[in-house]
């Protein structure tokens, strides 16, 4: 029946049709267009904020990798501990030292020696 109708109709009132149909295409497709452009802006938006965390990423991976390349290991630090001088040998030490000084300003005194450091 549809089809009749349109066989009957004139050329003026085939095109105003079409125009009618292409305007209401239009209207509809025009919201789709904006969505269309939001989401490409969206997607521009997410990969630099990729582009971004992948950076940061490689730059913590780097930054890890190194740290354990250069770090002390407990062992290191055991060996360090193991070498260094105790606050007990530090002491001993002194002592050693305020022991070997109270003989030579006993010598130098016994002696009639001068010493120059003293006033």
């Amino acid at each position: 029946m549809i089809l009749l109708q349109l066989r009957s109709m004139t050329t003026e009132e085939l095109n105003q049709i079409r125009q009618v149909v292409r305007e209401e295409v239009h209207a509809e497709a025009e919201p789709i267009k904006g969505d269309l452009h939001a989401v490409k802006q969206t997607q521009v938006q997410t990969n630099t904020t990729v582009a971004q965390i992948k950076t940061v990423v490689e730059t913590l991976e780097a930054g890890q990798k190194d740290i354990r390349e250069n770090m002390a290991t407990k062992q290191d630090i055991l060996e360090v501990r193991a070498e260094m001088a105790t606050k007990a040998d530090v002491l001993h030490v002194g002592v050693k030292i305020d022991k070997v000084r109270k003989r030579i300003e006993g010598i130098e005194e016994y002696e009639g020696i001068h010493n120059p450091d003293k006033n």
